[in-house]
């Protein structure tokens, strides 16, 4: 996936992480960045983006690293 993960305002305009609660814990992020999540939230997610299961896993890690929008 390239240098997306690194980016707080990528991943946020990729998947919307940071506009809703806090994350309260580093399974709760895991558990957001979940392809069937995100084509619940934005129907057509998948197809739009281009994006896989890999690219939400490296994006969940950076968000866990820098603790973006994250109370633990």
């Amino acid at each position: 996936m390239c240098c997306v993960a690194g980016t707080l305002t990528s991943i946020s305009d990729l998947t919307g992480f940071d506009r809703g609660e806090y994350f309260a814990g580093p399974d709760q992020v895991r558990a957001y960045f979940k392809v069937e999540v995100m084509e619940r939230i934005y129907p057509g997610w998948s197809q739009k983006t281009g994006l896989a299961q890999a690219d939400l896993d490296e994006m969940a890690g950076a968000v866990i690293h820098h603790r973006w929008h994250c109370v633990f």
